[in-house]
């Protein structure tokens, strides 16, 4: 559709130029009335097309495309990992696309395939509904109220044409006016579901701060992360989930022989509780060693609001142990924990260090201290990365799109509000298909599969590993997901699963990570993909049940704290909760170039 219409404006405009340019050519060699006659021709013909293009165009729009269903995933589970409406199982195919005529165009804020002749131009300026959107609702009764990013969309859609679902994702999440994280849904009161999981149910984890996660009730009264936000992470349950993940970066800097110099970088940091315990456990007295190490810390992070409250979180869990040096966040009051301003002596005696924000991880691929090994951790980051939907259907293979809903689309029966926008099936192949479905793995599956492919989390992977090489590093990769891929992207509010067009910009849109496309397209260099395992046993082997066996032995742990701590561990490590449906991965070099690293052996 983005390419149809670059063609037909570019059309237009020839259908201007033209005339003028040919009548200048003949002008030596024609009569004047002869260029006159040449003119009028020319410029009537211009008109015909123009009408008959414009006529085609609306013709196109009234003729709404065949919706189809969203994914059936049971809204009831919190991370679903099986339920698909496609392909039940997984499906491994290789990726053999060429990602280099896959770009990002800024001015719009999408990502689309290369087109270096696009005019470039306001379109949504000449939006008029009952011309470009005439099969939609007239009086909208029956659908959800309408979103800033919804009235948004429409205006795009309706302009340029169905988008992409990796273009849908995209403004969600990230559209710098109304994105879900860029933009978090502040003003609306987030009230926790009672049973969101039964499991929870009941219990205050707020009066066990010390153990299982002070950031449960502090001050980063983020709206959508947490008990009552739209989804927990497991930083948030525990932080044994953190000190495991600093053991693990410990014991991977020892394997370096101890550098003296590293650089952490943590992609979506979300409110600051990962790093934070990644931090205080490394400054310890224990790890102290290692914790001097570390120079600076990177965090990718575009929503200015989560910079703030990663901020606060590092400032008051480890203001008295650090001297942080703050650098691209707006400032605020610099306090200590007690509020005062600390004096010289004191702030000699802590670690030094340096937390830089970045918007994306090109910012740091250039920042970056090209003399130090660089560490990386990404948890629950690639799962939010755009993707395109495929389907295998009669005619081949098709991409869905997100378009404006239709008044013909069948009303709900239950009473229940309806999406204004909703998902569609391509008619006929998309440039994205050509791009990323032409390896012959792709010809013969049946009728119904349903592919996902994440060109940026693809992209980002080889970028990361390039940096690894050349640093001597190593990165953790912790998300939902498998090897393979089938249909999964969906949404969630109140940590219940909601349509995927419902409420656009205020509700979380996610989709499972493909860990065998990941591993795949960097398997012919130096940095390999190592795993996946279960979250359950990477953390069993860097030594949750030890941390938390030692934490409830302490004198002074009460019975509830022993409790919470209990039931935080089997929360993060058993597999009918987080423990089976999470997978851990890792880049890097083999030890020695024989063995794997800690916690990837299989």
């Amino acid at each position: 559709m983005l390419l149809r219409n670059a063609r037909k404006a570019n059309s237009m405009l020839l259908g201007r130029v033209m005339p003028t340019a040919l009548s200048r050519r003949l002008a030596s060699s024609s009569k004047k009335n002869k260029k006159q006659a040449m003119q009028k021709q020319k410029q009537k013909n211009t008109a015909d097309s123009q009408h008959a293009r414009i006529a085609a165009h609306q013709d196109m729009l009234s003729a709404p495309p065949k919706s189809i269903a969203s994914p059936s995933i049971d809204p009831s589970e919190f991370v679903p990992s099986s339920e698909f409406s496609g392909s039940r199982t997984p499906t491994k195919l290789h990726f053999s696309g060429d990602l280099s005529k896959y770009s990002w165009k800024s001015d719009k804020n999408t990502l689309r395939l290369d087109q270096p002749d696009q005019l470039s131009f306001e379109k949504e300026a000449m939006f008029d509904p009952s011309i470009h959107l005439p099969y939609a609702p007239q009086d909208w009764k029956g659908y959800e109220p309408a979103t800033p990013l919804s009235d948004f969309l429409f205006q795009r859609i309706g302009v340029s044409g169905q988008i992409t679902t990796a273009e849908y994702m995209r403004h969600c999440l990230t559209n710098p006016d109304y994105g879900y994280y860029t933009n978090p849904p502040s003003s609306l009161e987030k009230a926790m579901d009672d049973d969101w999981d039964d499991d929870w149910k009941g219990k205050d984890l707020s009066e066990n701060k010390e153990t299982v996660g002070a950031t449960l009730t502090s001050k980063n009264n983020s709206t959508i992360i947490g008990p009552k936000g739209d989804f927990v992470t497991a930083p948030e349950v525990s932080h044994v989930f953190g000190h495991c993940i600093c053991v693990w970066l410990m014991t991977q800097w020892q394997m370096m022989r101890k550098p003296a110099r590293v650089q952490i970088v943590e992609l979506g940091p979300g409110r600051g509780t990962l790093i934070t315990d990644i931090l205080q456990l490394a400054t310890s007295s224990k790890l102290s060693d290692f914790g001097e190490s570390i120079i600076s810390v990177h965090l990718i992070e575009a929503s200015r609001e989560l910079r703030q409250q990663q901020k606060r979180s590092l400032t008051e869990t480890l203001g008295h142990l650090i001297d942080f040096e703050f650098e691209n966040i707006q400032s605020e009051n610099e306090y200590d924990q007690d509020g005062n301003v600390e004096d010289a002596a004191h702030s000699s005696s802590k670690f030094a260090m340096k937390v830089e924000w970045h918007d994306d991880f090109s910012s740091f691929s250039f920042k970056r201290d090209k003399e130090s090994p660089v560490m990386m951790v990404l948890q629950e980051f690639i799962d939010a990365l755009p993707v395109h939907v495929f389907q295998m259907t009669e005619e081949g293979w098709r991409e869905r799109l997100i378009d404006v809903a239709s008044s013909a689309d069948k009303k709900s029966s239950s009473g229940e509000l309806l999406p204004r926008l909703r998902q569609v099936m391509a008619p006929n192949v998309t440039p994205a298909v050509e791009l990323f479905l032409d390896s012959e793995s792709y010809f013969n599956l049946p009728l119904g599969t349903v592919v996902e492919v994440c060109p940026e989390g693809i992209m980002l992977v080889q970028d990361m590993a390039k940096i690894l090489d050349e640093s001597e590093g190593v990165a953790l990769i912790i998300d939902y997901g498998q090897e393979g891929t089938g249909d999964t992207l969906r949404a969630f509010s109140n940590h219940k699963q909601v349509p995927l067009t419902s409420h656009p910009g205020q509700v979380d849109v996610t989709a499972d990570v493909d860990f065998f496309a990941l591993k795949n397209c960097i398997a012919d260099g130096n940095v390999k993909g190592f795993g996946p395992v279960t979250q359950g046993e990477f953390l069993m082997r860097m030594g949750a049940g030890d941390m938390v066996i030692h934490k409830i032995e302490e004198e002074s742990t009460t019975e509830d704290q022993a409790l919470a701590l209990s039931e935080a561990l089997k929360y993060l490590v058993m597999p009918e909760h987080m423990g089976e449906r999470y997978k851990v991965m890792s880049l890097g070099k083999k030890r020695d170039g024989i063995f794997a690293p800690p916690g990837m052996e299989t």
